[in-house]
């Protein structure tokens, strides 16, 4: 069975639609995929962070997925990694893109610039 590794904050939902009979009629979603995200995110409970998340799929649902662009894109873009062995998801994420555009601002984030002078802060842009 494939694993996802995701450095996304927050979870993503792959919709599956069942072909058109009518082309006037509507989409009908017959399967939703979730691959987990909450990277960089506090867990309610308890005081861990976690640095990457991992979620099993089934061969046939990776073979859904990667049809899917939304999905490419992400792989694409190093927030989603396929791999069959089952690991460290932080450790995993340790090569994998950091942040997406979604994920909450830390201190690294507001560190001084040098462009501007050691004197001014600013906002280092995330992805």
């Amino acid at each position: 069975m494939p694993f996802i590794y995701s450095t996304t904050t927050c979870s993503n939902t792959f919709a599956v639609f069942a072909p058109k009979t009518d082309p006037n009629s509507l989409s009908r979603v017959v399967k939703r995929i979730e691959i987990l995200g909450g990277h960089g995110m506090k867990n309610p409970k308890g005081i861990d962070t976690p640095q990457g998340v991992v979620t099993k799929v089934s061969d046939e649902d990776l073979a859904l997925l990667e049809k899917m662009v939304g999905f490419r894109d992400q792989v694409n873009a190093g927030y989603l990694i396929v791999d069959n062995k089952k690991m460290d998801p932080s450790k995993k994420a340790a090569s994998m893109n950091p942040k997406d555009g979604s994920a909450p601002m830390t201190p690294k984030d507001f560190e001084k610039s040098t462009e501007l002078g050691d004197d001014v802060p600013t906002y280092k842009k995330m992805g």
